[in-house]
């Protein structure tokens, strides 16, 4: 998974050249199996091992290290641990935000948790 995670990054930032590197880049990270509404929600420790794994590469690649947000299965129940780790610099949010009170909900759970 960390060989196809650094290629797809690698792929993406591959042709940037001069001031494009140094442009306001933002990432957001999904696994394949977590996307969807049978996706399967990541730990958090798994989810900041891949945030910083793409920060890592990212920033040897570019002249600074860009935002990472995470997304993949987004909920309520998993909002506040997942932006409590030190590498997750903020939440993707799909089906999760659909209805605004699931959306506030992840709100008021995430701002606590920060």
């Amino acid at each position: 998974a960390d060989a196809v995670l650094t290629a797809q990054v690698e792929g993406a930032l591959q042709f940037l050249e001069g001031e494009a590197k140094s442009a306001r880049i933002l990432f957001a990270y999904e696994p394949v199996w977590a996307i969807g509404d049978k996706g399967i929600p990541a730990s958090s420790d798994y989810a900041d091992k891949q945030q910083a794994l793409i920060k890592r590469v990212a920033t040897a690649l570019l002249l600074a290290s860009p935002p990472v947000l995470y997304g993949g299965s987004v909920n309520p129940q998993n909002a506040a641990e997942l932006i409590g780790q030190p590498n997750v610099d903020g939440l993707f949010i799909g089906r999760s935000a659909w209805q605004a009170e699931g959306y506030i909900d992840i709100l008021r759970r995430a701002l606590a948790a920060i």
